[in-house]
């Protein structure tokens, strides 16, 4: 039974790491090592989490700014 608990668990304890190299984060490194390390508190958990859902805003290219 806690065997069963822990291969269930587990892909809800990634989640943070998960959507990091899912999405690619240029930080995806770091947010799986505080997710592993720090994930066990709640507090770690969603700070992995928030930082892998963060967006990073790219700077604005020639095609961006020029006026049609």
């Amino acid at each position: 039974m806690k065997v069963l608990m822990f291969i269930l668990l587990t892909p809800f304890f990634l989640i943070p790491t998960i959507v990091a190299f899912y999405k690619h984060h240029p930080n995806k490194k770091y947010i799986a090592i505080l997710n592993v390390v720090g994930g066990w508190t709640v507090i770690g958990w969603i700070v992995s989490l928030v930082w892998a859902l963060s967006i990073r805003f790219n700077k604005p290219t020639a095609k961006d700014t020029h006026d049609e």
